[in-house]
């Protein structure tokens, strides 16, 4: 089932400060798919909407607000194929590469707390079900 596959993508900028990609892949079935995201940065927010298409479809939205340097809030919503589900964190910067996150989780399978530390590329996550 796996094989070679191709991948186009197209960036663009758009009005209000917004950048969108189109991605499109072509490949075995599990990887076939088109992929449409919208961002928006400005000041302390940033916000991002996508819709997929192929081996998962599923319309997301996330939203990070910064609070001061180094701590950031996110809200994220997921509905797709696997569900829905709806996440509220915080991360806090330790130092230039250590990164900590705290986040909650609340889906068809539950609640799940999510403790993650990442650093430099490594991420070591720790989801605790609830229920």
């Amino acid at each position: 089932s796996d094989g070679l596959g191709l991948q186009l993508s197209s960036s663009r900028q758009m009005p209000w400060g917004c950048s969108g990609t189109f991605t499109w892949v072509l490949g075995p079935r599990g990887a076939t798919g088109m992929q449409l995201a919208v961002a928006r940065r400005s000041g302390r927010a940033a916000l991002q909407a996508k819709a997929e298409v192929g081996a998962v479809t599923a319309v997301s939205a996330r939203a990070t607000l910064q609070v001061n340097d180094g701590l950031n809030v996110r809200l994220a919503a997921r509905l797709g194929t696997m569900g829905a589900d709806l996440e509220v964190g915080a991360s806090q910067r330790f130092g230039p590469q250590t990164v900590g996150y705290l986040g909650t989780l609340v889906g068809l399978q539950g609640v799940v707390v999510k403790a993650r530390l990442s650093r430099s590329n490594q991420v070591i996550e720790f989801p605790i079900s609830v229920s």
